[in-house]
């Protein structure tokens, strides 16, 4: 395929993250970024998850400042990708501005970000 869009860069992208190929994955983007290729919420989404499979979790919070640098605003899908950063970490005030982010963007209604965030409070208070 001479040339990819960005759904087709996302696959590649995701397999990577999938096979444990970490630093690939971080080579890709970097390649895709670097060709002016722009980045969509599925990539951003790709990449938070990865880190997370990959054990990476300060690095997620990393691409979670990034994408808000770059005027993406965390959908429900970041939101229930980001939380398994804060539960590792246990940060309890991660959880509180992730929680207050969601009541402020109205996504309490989502079961899926609010289920991500029982499991956080649960992981977090577990080991108090």
């Amino acid at each position: 395929m001479s040339q990819r869009d960005i759904l087709s860069w996302n696959v590649i992208l995701t397999a990577y993250f999938s096979n444990g190929e970490f630093e690939k994955a971080l080579d890709l983007l970097h390649r895709i970024r670097t060709e002016g290729v722009k980045l969509n919420f599925a990539s951003w989404n790709a990449v938070i998850s990865g880190c997370m499979q990959n054990g990476q979790t300060k690095q997620a919070l990393e691409f979670l400042t990034q994408i808000q640098d770059f005027g993406f605003k965390p959908n429900h899908i970041t939101i229930t990708n980001i939380f398994p950063v804060c539960t590792n970490l246990k940060s309890l005030r991660g959880g509180k501005e992730i929680h207050r982010y969601i009541i402020q963007h109205q996504m309490m209604g989502d079961i899926t970000t609010t289920s991500a965030l029982v499991s956080h409070i649960a992981g977090v208070l577990e080991d108090l």
